[in-house]
């Protein structure tokens, strides 16, 4: 009878779902933290990037004096701007949210940049 309830309790036990325990929930916090500060600083390298190609653009606009370039610029760094600000503001919330924020971030980051970079070859 012994045996039948220690493989009755090891059933029982391989069927409750499995506790986060209150150390693995904060090592899982900290690993969002860096994860976020680690898309932070890329995020804002490439952004620094933007600004001096922007700068370049600002430049090669005002010796031509091509009024439509400096509005497009002035457009450009606007986006920077908002960026730059919404990836100030970043945290981790959800996963998934988080994945849809560093994936849309990534992406406006890189138009951005593709952007800038058709405006100084045109």
């Amino acid at each position: 009878m012994l045996k039948k309830i220690n493989s009755a309790a090891a059933v029982l036990a391989l069927a409750l779902p499995v506790v986060v325990f209150p150390a693995h929930a904060s090592e899982t916090v900290k690993g969002a933290k860096k994860d976020l500060e680690a898309f932070k600083k890329e995020m804002s390298q490439k952004l620094d990037m933007s600004e001096k190609k922007l700068k370049e653009l600002r430049e090669k606009a005002a010796v031509k004096g091509d009024e439509v370039q400096t509005k497009t610029v002035k457009e450009l760094e606007t986006t920077k701007d908002q960026l730059k600000g919404e990836l100030a503001t970043a945290k981790v919330e959800a996963k998934t949210n988080w994945s849809k924020f560093k994936t849309k971030m990534a992406r406006s980051i890189d138009e951005l940049n593709a952007k800038i970079q058709k405006k100084l070859t045109d």
